[in-house]
């Protein structure tokens, strides 16, 4: 038996470090001959954006750090570069000095926050992405994360986050913010507002196994429609056949259908 609270869930892809790291780019790049911090950190930028070069985009941050050691920019790339570096922890620390000797700067507070959230610490990030928000509340990759986190704490920004997302431009018509604020509302006992955002996920996207699977849950548990959950249930199974990722959610949707039989 699994809980509603438990399955139902949020998904929405963050994309903030490639974005972010353009924020740093100070001038037109050189070579490394050049010893000039702002040129070896526009290049460990230009490394780091292209995905694959994180090594190097650490050895041009350090430099540029050795270079200008109060450059807050220096110590945010090299943070930044670290985490690219799987060196996560590391990082960590070093954003944590930036933060409180340059508490005004946005990339650090946003940063900081990303490596709280993705180590589940959602009250640590929530107060550095207050922060983020509070100096750039139309960033779109802080709205993004800043949404996602309120909603794990189930805070009363919540919506209002997710609804001015859904605002921005390419967020129009997206089903994993309905599916967010299905999932909040769910959560947080508005059955009718989670009704509402659940039906315009799924009309959106109705084959999203994510959101099937939570209007399963939400009929189930929080409607007490055992014919409609059994409905979205079945339907997660046929669209996750063949997809390992949900190979733990099926298991429990197949146990739970089987005890649809026994009452």
């Amino acid at each position: 038996m699994f809980s509603a609270k438990s399955q139902l869930k949020s998904k929405i892809s963050l994309f903030i470090l490639p974005f972010v790291l353009i924020m740093l780019i100070i001038g037109a790049g050189c070579s490394k001959e050049v010893k000039d911090p702002n040129t070896l950190l526009n290049t460990a930028v230009s490394l780091a954006n292209e995905g694959n070069k994180w090594k190097e985009s650490l050895e041009y941050a350090k430099e540029a750090l050795d270079l200008d050691p109060n450059s807050s920019n220096a110590q945010v790339m090299y943070a930044l570069a670290l985490v690219g570096n799987d060196k996560g922890d590391q990082a960590l620390k070093q954003l944590r000095i930036i933060v409180k000797d340059y508490p005004d700067n946005f990339l650090a507070q946003l940063s900081l926050g990303k490596i709280l959230f993705d180590k589940k610490d959602y009250e640590g990030a929530y107060d550095n992405l207050t922060n983020a928000y509070k100096m750039q509340p139309d960033n779109i990759d802080v709205l993004i994360l800043f949404s996602q986190c309120s909603a794990k704490l189930q805070a009363k920004n919540t919506d209002k986050l997710f609804l001015k997302l859904a605002k921005q431009k390419g967020f129009e018509d997206n089903p994993e913010i309905y599916n967010e604020l299905g999932t909040y509302y769910a959560n947080t006992r508005d059955i009718s507002k989670a009704a509402q955002n659940l039906s315009k996920a799924y009309k959106l996207a109705p084959d999203n196994p994510v959101i099937v699977s939570n209007l399963g849950v939400f009929c189930d548990r929080f409607l007490n429609k055992p014919k409609k959950a059994k409905f979205f249930y079945r339907k997660f199974l046929i669209l996750t056949t063949d997809e390992g990722g949900y190979s733990q959610l099926r298991e429990e949707i197949i146990n739970r259908l089987q005890s649809f039989s026994k009452t």
